[in-house]
């Protein structure tokens, strides 16, 4: 079997809403590789380069991360 990761993700806004969700991914060596790669051919080939700093989630959304093979979400609550 291959090896993954497991991460836990909490949220709560000001109202208090609460939210919760479970991401598997390939281990980390892996998926930083397939993640990085796409990031570079997308601000090369596709212009979405930006100023300043910005989260891969927040260039290209926060599923982005779903797009690599290995990757599954699961919503908490």
């Amino acid at each position: 079997a291959k090896s993954h990761a497991l991460l836990l993700a909490e949220a709560e806004d000001p109202q208090g809403q609460h939210a919760r969700s479970l991401l598997r991914t390939p281990e980390g060596y892996t998926l930083t590789a397939m993640t990085s790669l796409e990031i570079a051919r997308r601000i090369l080939e596709e212009d979405a380069a930006r100023p300043g700093f910005h989260t891969p989630g927040g260039l290209f959304g926060p599923d982005f991360i779903l797009e690599f093979d290995g990757c599954e979400r699961r919503d908490l609550e």
